[in-house]
């Protein structure tokens, strides 16, 4: 098996993945016995309206026998990478597309099941398990852009000393949690005019939330220092409402980043409360 934790790209001349450059392309497959290819790259999975040589999926599985291939054929979600702790809050630990495909890839070799009960059966337990720590939204988004291509009805030889370590399930049955809906408004928008700090839109909408106006300072001062994004680096903010997991109102803002570092765009969407503490951020990269 092979599971790679590397960026992709949209663009057809880019196969490969990367890291700060290079770091796997198809013709490295050459020569090896793994059957079993999983990704959470960014358009890791890609095929659509590319040709074979331009799709790693397409070149693995018609060029060098792999015969499960998983993987997304959109930019997928991944913790922020450059996280800094301090007082105000802690990294939670669910990571969305590396959670979902680890415990996708464990189901996989344990040869228990087929690769499609195993898929199925990951997405359900990544889905249920992450509820309290991830976003309703998210969730759903890193559930529904995963696919598994080959035949479904394949599975590894069982891993009988893993299964030994296996305790059994006691029958408890999972609480239902309701879906949590996201309500989203952009109220700056840095994108429409690059010579000015927003567009006149953005300064009526910034005018009429007077507690953004007065706590998008110390936001940004605070998600430098936290994050290390720059203000320059802003495109948007909106203003959410939800609720918490307790069916408790929260209100708040997301500041979203681009950077480019080199060949690799990363988009940070950094959550914050009325009170400009930071809840959490996530981050997606690819060329």
């Amino acid at each position: 098996m092979l599971v790679f934790n590397l960026h992709g790209s949209c663009d057809p001349r880019k196969v490969g993945f990367y890291s700060n450059g290079l770091a796997f392309e198809p013709v490295m497959l050459t020569g090896g016995n793994a059957v079993l290819f999983n990704t959470v790259a960014c358009w890791g999975a890609r095929y659509i309206n590319y040709k074979r040589e331009e799709s790693m999926l397409l070149t693995a599985m018609y060029e060098y026998g792999i015969m499960l291939y998983s993987g997304a054929c959109v930019p997928a979600l991944g913790k922020c990478g450059n996280f800094n702790h301090d007082d105000t809050w802690s990294i939670q630990p669910a990571a969305y597309s590396e959670t979902f495909m680890a415990r996708f890839s464990e189901y996989e070799c344990l040869g228990t099941m087929s690769a499609g009960e195993a898929f199925l059966k990951a997405k359900c337990d990544y889905y249920n398990s992450s509820r309290k720590v991830e976003e309703n939204e998210l969730i759903l988004a890193t559930v529904l852009m995963f696919n598994l291509y080959g035949n479904p009805l394949l599975r590894t030889k069982p891993d009988l000393e893993r299964l030994l370590d296996i305790q059994p399930e006691d029958g408890t049955k999972a609480v239902r949690i309701p879906f949590r809906k996201t309500k989203r408004e952009v109220v700056m928008d840095m994108r429409k005019d690059n010579n000015r700090k927003s567009s006149i839109i953005g300064d009526i909408r910034i005018a009429v939330d007077l507690n953004l106006q007065a706590i998008h300072d110390s936001i940004t001062d605070n998600l430098y220092n936290v994050l290390g994004v720059e203000p320059r680096e802003l495109k948007t903010v909106e203003k959410f409402s939800t609720k918490d997991i307790h069916g408790i109102p929260q209100e708040g803002y997301l500041y979203n980043y681009e950077r480019q570092e080199g060949t690799i765009t990363s988009r940070i969407r950094a959550k914050v409360d009325e009170t400009d503490r930071l809840i959490n951020a996530i981050q997606t990269k690819f060329c």
